[in-house]
């Protein structure tokens, strides 16, 4: 399969193979399979989950060709280890695949409500030290009439 965009075919064999044996593997046991052989198929997947998933990224590293994972990232949310030494799944995740760091205003709680600088200052930076290899941060600000820090 090509590795970029501009050749997707959604009309081609590969990818109707791919739509036959998801659709089966569906019907046998609704969603069960089916991201494990997304990343057969496909060659890479990308998971984003809402929530706090902490206790099921181990599995989430276990799909075949898990390229990355996204998590929103703060205390009313997806609660970031305190240190990236302490040994849990979301740091060995990072050693294993790229990290989509998000946050929004569920994620920041009510501590960083309408302050994502003062989030990503306080919070999110600290908890993942100094090695930002294979870390992609991405926030969703607040109204530019809010005044913010």
């Amino acid at each position: 399969m090509a590795s970029d965009l501009t050749s997707f075919d959604p009309g081609s064999e590969r990818i109707k193979l791919a739509h036959r044996r998801l659709a089966a593997a569906y019907a046998r046991k609704p969603g069960a399979q089916v991201p494990l052989m997304i990343g057969e198929v496909f060659g890479g997947v990308h998971v984003h989950s809402c929530g706090d998933y902490r206790h099921s990224i181990d599995n989430v590293l276990d799909i075949a060709n898990v390229r990355s994972i996204q998590v929103h990232a703060g205390p009313g949310e997806f609660i970031l280890p305190e240190s990236p030494d302490e040994d849990c799944p979301f740091n060995r995740a990072r050693k294993q695949v790229a990290v989509y760091v998000d946050t929004n205003q569920l994620a920041r709680g009510t501590q960083y409500k309408n302050r994502p600088k003062l989030h990503y200052e306080e919070y999110v930076l600290p908890r993942l030290g100094s090695d930002l290899t294979g870390v992609i941060l991405q926030s969703c600000g607040t109204c530019p009439t809010l005044r913010q820090r």
